[in-house]
């Protein structure tokens, strides 16, 4: 075993060049936020997949389920589970698409409108 695997700190490596796909587990007021300001603040917490942000939102008590793509990404030492390991970005991110709303009041208040959209985004990641 190398010395860097006993290190967790040591394992938050960034990618190089690579954009990672992740999955971000926040509250309904919290996404309010993100649409109003237009950013997530660093450092934005994620899941490589959207059942490891799921399950960490159901035990969180977290309603809304936003996708991003994490151009600096590092590895966290702690909070992986059974469905994903967890990452996060540093630097803002500025374009997101909401995945999941476990309530269609979060999807209305995510987008800013009345209407149930298909997919909630803030204009800029597809």
């Amino acid at each position: 075993m190398e010395e860097s695997e006993n290190k967790p700190h040591v394992n938050r490596v960034p990618l190089e060049c690579n954009v990672m796909r992740l999955f971000h587990a926040t509250t309904q007021n919290k996404a309010k936020q993100y649409r109003q300001t237009g950013a997530i603040k660093s450092p934005v917490r994620g899941f490589t997949t959207i059942t490891g942000a799921m399950a960490w939102a159901m035990k969180v008590g977290r309603a809304v389920i936003i996708e991003f793509e994490a151009s600096n990404a590092h590895k966290l030492p702690d909070h992986h589970n059974d469905f994903g390991e967890a990452w996060w970005n540093d630097g803002d991110v500025t374009e997101w698409r909401c995945t999941f709303s476990a309530n269609g009041d979060a999807q209305r208040v995510v987008e800013g409108r009345d209407a149930l959209p298909a997919s909630l985004s803030n204009g800029k990641l597809g």
